[in-house]
């Protein structure tokens, strides 16, 4: 993990310290009326991404195949196209417009294409996979099919790296209604919007376990759920539409207590 670090251990002692009484902490709005993994504290997943399993896995050929069990279970979902109305249903399954804002949860989005590098997108549908069992229905897992949109396919995809800020695919989305970074809360907004981009997969198998465990822990813990990271060094990490950490400058203070 490299890049510039603005964020102090000062920043960490207040972002984390216990709110005062009749405060209601990042964390409390967060996980109200949920059960289970909604502070990040995540279920482990029912089979562990050991070397046996991800080569059964890289054998499935297709992102399809890998994900059909959490489609199944209701874990993930694909955007779909619609040739009437000409344009997908992301709004509605990744910016939840349909729903209250109250009702709308942080989601995270894989773009791939079909005739994309089969390694690196197959190795990263298996980490979505991983991640998918871990959250539940604390998060949102969406599957965009960069091709699916027929029209935004064109030109070598250029209208879809424009449109959902990406570089290339396959790539990883993070959204949410708020930003932690610019010191914004739950309540101050109910759109979803893109907040960071990991851009690539794994480039070995072996790397995959290790990028499932480091996602939670360094990226979606932290950012969406309030968490610190492991090291506790009062830094918040994004990948910045890259493939590695990055400490993210102007972090604020007060940035888990009610303003």
């Amino acid at each position: 993990m490299g890049g510039a670090v603005l964020a102090t251990s000062a920043f960490l002692s207040t972002a984390y310290a216990d709110p005062p009484k009749n405060e209601e902490s990042l964390v409390s709005q967060l996980t109200k009326g949920m059960t289970g993994s909604a502070l990040g504290a995540v279920t482990p997943a029912p089979r562990a991404f050991d070397e046996a399993y991800v080569a059964e896995l890289m054998q499935r050929g297709s992102v399809e195949d890998i994900l059909k069990e959490e489609v199944a279970e209701g874990l993930v979902t694909f955007v779909k196209y619609d040739a009437k109305a000409g344009k997908t249903d992301f709004d509605d399954v990744v910016l939840q417009e349909n729903l209250k804002p109250e009702e709308r949860k942080p989601a995270l989005v894989m773009f791939y294409q079909e005739l994309g590098k089969k390694g690196p997108t197959n190795r990263e549908a298996i980490v979505f996979k991983g991640l998918a069992n871990a959250y539940r229905s604390a998060v949102k897992f969406v599957i965009h099919n960069n091709d699916a949109d027929p029209t935004l396919a064109a030109n070598n995809h250029k209208s879809i790296m424009e449109k959902y800020s990406i570089h290339g695919s396959p790539a990883i989305a993070m959204y949410a209604t708020f930003d932690v970074a610019k010191g914004e809360k739950p309540a101050k907004n109910g759109h979803l919007k893109q907040i960071d981009v990991l851009g690539g997969g794994p480039k070995e198998n072996k790397q995959i376990a290790k990028w499932i465990k480091d996602f939670q822990e360094w990226w979606i813990d932290p950012n969406i759920f309030g968490k610190e990271n492991p090291e506790k060094d009062g830094k918040l990490y994004r990948f910045l539409n890259t493939d590695n950490y990055q400490a993210v400058v102007n972090a604020p203070q007060n940035l888990y207590r009610p303003r």
